[in-house]
């Protein structure tokens, strides 16, 4: 179990916005579970669901992530294989 301050658990989010979705398969027409990498984070990569929306993707995590931020860039990860990405904006 993760205890957090007050201040440390507002970074905290389990979903967020991508933009300008780049994929590197054939785009999705649903919703699908996969790894999401948010900056160059060298930590696990914890699962989430995107759900693709036109040219962007919202993502819904299975657990929380440390500060998503608009600009960063989230890619989408079946094991090591990479499947899109793009860039956070909410």
């Amino acid at each position: 179990e993760v205890c957090l301050s007050s201040d440390e658990g507002a970074v905290f989010q389990t979903a967020f916005s991508v933009r300008d979705v780049h994929w590197l398969m054939e785009p999705p027409a649903a919703p699908f579970l996969c790894g999401v990498r948010v900056r160059h984070s060298r930590q696990k990569i914890p699962l989430g669901t995107v759900t693709p929306e036109g040219k962007g993707a919202i993502v819904a995590m299975e657990e929380p992530i440390r500060a998503p931020t608009p600009g960063q860039t989230a890619a989408f990860y079946d094991g090591d294989r990479l499947l899109g990405g793009g860039f956070i904006v909410k």
